[in-house]
């Protein structure tokens, strides 16, 4: 809107409370409605993104006597212009500059059928949302019980336990199996498989095929004892 529409419409509203003021008019909703929508439209700004903003606070001025007479008629009043002036801002195709809010408030100043509007912009501000408390990575480790103090660092994969001289963890043992078993590490969960081994896998004296392992199990693999160890840090 340029300065002369500006002008007018601040005439406008000058007229219209001395009239009020004459006639002593009660002020009814849609006078309240029009000034909002007026005082929208007065404050729009292009901005450099490219779009129309407008306040998002309005404060409506009206006399105690009008303020009484809406409250008992209109006990929603300023919740119903809220959800208005969203809609009509929506409409328009502009943007608040945040939530919309109309409060109605009694000024000794005005006279019955008198109203001011006043708005300004105001940006919520945002709270940083908590840091979560940190915490440790979690570690797998195995301790060869062959009182050698042996351990071994389960990595995230797969772990291959064995005979062979390619396995992740080598038992020089005649009962193990060159594949004997695979421990898989995602970071959270340890799962121990059999790979079909000759003589079989056990978890604290127990046959398994898959198990999923806790701290302090302790596996058996031919005639080798190992103790899972689950670290925090």
């Amino acid at each position: 809107m340029d300065r002369f529409a500006k002008l007018d419409s601040a005439m406008q509203r000058g007229l219209d409370n001395g009239l009020a003021r004459v006639f002593g008019g009660q002020l009814v909703p849609a006078e309240i409605e029009e000034a909002l929508k007026q005082e929208a439209d007065d404050n729009r700004v292009h901005t450099y993104e490219g779009y129309v903003e407008t306040a998002n606070r309005y404060v409506v001025h009206v006399s105690p006597q009008d303020s009484t007479n809406l409250s008992e008629q209109h006990p929603k009043l300023a919740e119903g212009f809220t959800d208005l002036m969203q809609r009509h801002i929506r409409n328009q195709g502009w943007m608040a500059a945040g939530p919309v809010s109309i409060t109605i408030v009694a000024d000794e100043a005005l006279k019955t059928g008198q109203l001011k509007v006043e708005s300004s912009t105001h940006i919520p501000e945002v709270k940083p949302e908590p840091t979560p408390r940190s915490v440790g990575k979690q570690h797998v480790n195995l301790l060869l019980q062959d009182g050698s103090s042996r351990t071994y660092a389960v990595r995230e994969g797969s772990n291959i336990i064995g005979r062979s001289s390619d396995a992740d963890l080598r038992l020089p043992d005649t009962g193990v199996s060159r594949e004997h078993a695979e421990i898989t590490w995602n970071g959270e969960d340890a799962v121990l498989t059999d790979l079909q081994s000759t003589n079989g896998t056990t978890v604290n004296d127990m046959s398994v095929d898959n198990w999923m392992l806790a701290d302090g199990d302790v596996i058996t693999l031919g005639h080798s004892r190992i103790e899972v160890r689950f670290t925090k840090g």
